[in-house]
C-alpha cells in the first residue's frame, strides 16, 4: 500500500511541476502586431466556419450554443433537448465538419 501511496504523491507532484512549466512558458508581453492581426482573422474565420455549421440544423445549433454556455453531459442534452445518444451523434458530426474547414485552413496557410 506504501508504494501505491508513495506513486500517487509522485505522479501528482509530476503533473504540479508540468503545469508551473507550462505556465512559465507562456509569454505574458502582447503580441506583435503582425501576429495579433493574423491571430485575430484566424479566430474570424474559425467563428464563422463553427457558425455556418451551426446553420445546418436547430439541433446543431443547440449543441453549439450550449457547449459556449459551458455545459456538458446530460446538462448539454437537456438543453438541447436530445437524449445522450442523439448528443453523440452530434457532436461527432461537429467535430468532423470542423475538422473538414479547419483542414482547408492549414493547407491555405501552408501555401501562403
Amino acid at each position: 500500500m506504501r508504494s501505491i501511496a508513495s506513486k500517487v504523491i509522485e505522479k501528482r507532484e509530476r503533473a504540479e511541476d508540468a503545469l508551473l512549466q507550462y505556465g512559465g512558458a507562456s509569454p505574458n508581453a502582447p503580441l506583435p502586431p503582425d501576429a495579433a492581426l493574423a491571430f485575430a482573422e484566424r479566430a474570424d474565420i474559425c467563428r464563422r466556419s463553427i457558425e455556418k455549421i451551426a446553420e445546418e440544423s436547430p439541433t446543431t445549433q443547440a449543441v453549439v450554443d450550449g457547449i459556449a454556455h459551458g455545459l456538458c453531459g446530460k446538462a448539454l442534452a437537456a438543453f438541447a433537448n436530445v437524449d445522450q445518444s442523439d448528443l453523440a451523434t452530434v457532436r461527432r458530426t461537429i467535430k468532423r465538419r470542423v475538422a473538414s474547414i479547419w483542414t482547408k485552413l492549414a493547407e491555405l496557410d501552408d501555401a501562403a
